[in-house]
């Protein structure tokens, strides 16, 4: 099952639910996009004749096996069928506009009146439809901290005072996770969502910046103080409006400001609430678009002072940190005013750029934790095989991978460990190019170790 096939049908799926919610299942464009989203699951279900999916806890089962990187990004979507008691629907190509209208209002929670019809049916969850799921803790701490800023935004919206101490415990809890699955916690940094991008680039944000902070030798406290600030670095971008950041060409002067704004409204925002010893999370708030040489924004005082005696303005070591981890995740991420760069041209552009936006010593360390090619990079070699690199290693050891692809661009059933030479790697691919998810490749090889 091609897993972006799957990814169409459940995005078109959350419009119509989102539309049935917000107007009513028969409102013209709840019908809409129910046209949409019936096309979409005869798409995905024409293969097989059925297309079997199974939500169990925080995980999508489709035919038996898990896709963990769509279990992330329609966290939301899961949760509304659980809250549902929705486990386990079938989809057959004979599914109508109707069969999609009347689940999606069921999931919404407008109409319980659904009846299976031969398209769509509610089946019976039993445990054979459940694979073991290799990530599904690390998994749990992603969706939490999903949660922890869904909540923080709510509070922003409604101009309460935030609950840093519950973002603590987030971290916590997703800093344990990781350092038990280091590789595992950096492919899961891949995930993207179109759909709510500054949550997840903010928790991605936080993976990669605890990663960096353990490779540069912060202890455990310090760590957490590190997470909360990634966690909550882009905090203030709730209150920009949603036209400015996905605005497809150059910013006017009036947009611009209100994007050199955000920064302090979010540190703002955390200084009111934070307690003694917490105040870090706020410079990390308002630093992170500063650049080490004051070019970024806002500009800042001690910058001015520290250029006039021919030195650098003193950014918080935290900041440094999570700026790079936050350039990495955004230049890797599809916007609707860019596509995104491969691993290896988002490293390059950061390391152009170290001296000058950037703390040299940060970007070196965070190129040396991930690599020329980062865990998820895909490789062609010389011989025609595709690899997947499945965890980092030092610039002079051969790369550790998974064999994906055989020499004639068939699918390896169960992936394959492999050390490459680095010299014996032709070029890196896209995830589109390949056709393959990198949390998809690493959950079949543990399903099947």
């Amino acid at each position: 099952m091609n897993e972006q096939v799957v990814a169409g049908f459940l995005t078109s799926l959350r419009r119509v639910s989102g539309f049935a919610r917000l107007y009513g299942p028969s409102h013209p464009l709840s019908l809409e996009a129910a046209e949409e989203s019936a096309v979409a699951g005869a798409a995905m279900s024409v293969e097989k004749g059925r297309t079997h999916l199974v939500v169990s806890e925080d995980s999508l089962f489709v035919d038996g096996r898990v896709l963990a990187r769509t279990s992330l990004e329609f966290n939301s979507l899961l949760r509304m069928m659980n809250e549902s008691r929705v486990h386990s629907v079938a989809v057959t190509p004979q599914v109508t506009a109707d069969d999609i209208a009347r689940f999606a209002a069921l999931i919404a929670g407008v109409d319980e009146s659904f009846d299976d019809s031969p398209g769509l049916s509610i089946t019976d969850l039993i445990e054979t439809d459940v694979a073991r799921s290799v990530t599904g803790e690390l998994r749990r701490s992603y969706t939490d901290s999903l949660d922890t800023l869904r909540g923080v935004g709510s509070s922003l919206r409604s101009g309460k005072r935030l609950d840093l101490n519950a973002t603590a415990d987030t971290v916590e809890t997703l800093l344990d996770k990781a350092v038990a699955q280091p590789s595992a916690a950096l492919l899961l940094s891949t995930v993207k969502s179109h759909h709510e991008y500054t949550f997840y680039h903010s928790v991605n944000t936080c993976i990669l910046s605890l990663a960096l902070g353990r490779m540069v030798g912060l202890d455990d406290e310090a760590l957490l103080l590190l997470g909360a600030g990634a966690l909550l670095h882009d905090i203030g971008k709730l209150g920009v409006s949603p036209s400015i950041l996905s605005h497809p060409g150059r910013l006017n002067a009036k947009q611009w400001e209100e994007i050199r704004r955000y920064p302090q409204v979010g540190a703002e925002a955390i200084l009111e609430a934070a307690e003694p010893g917490q105040e870090v999370t706020a410079a990390v708030a308002f630093e992170h678009h500063a650049r080490v040489d004051g070019s970024g924004y806002p500009r800042l005082v001690y910058h001015d002072h520290a250029h006039e005696h021919g030195g650098r303005g003193p950014l918080h070591l935290f900041s440094r940190l999570v700026s790079v981890a936050d350039t990495y995740d955004a230049l890797t991420s599809r916007r609707s005013y860019r596509m995104p760069d491969p691993p290896s041209r988002a490293l390059q552009i950061i390391l152009d750029s170290a001296g000058n936006g950037y703390d040299p010593d940060a970007v070196h360390a965070f190129i040396r934790m991930m690599g020329v090619y980062p865990p998820g990079s895909f490789l062609r070699l010389r011989s025609g095989l595709i690899v997947m690199v499945s965890e980092t290693t030092g610039p002079d050891e051969p790369l550790k991978g998974l064999l994906v692809r055989g020499s004639t661009g068939a699918e390896i059933g169960v992936p394959e460990p492999v050390t490459v030479m680095r010299e014996d790697v032709l070029d890196q691919l896209a995830e589109t190019t390949v056709g393959l998810e990198p949390t998809a490749v690493f959950e079949a090889f543990g399903a099947a170790a």
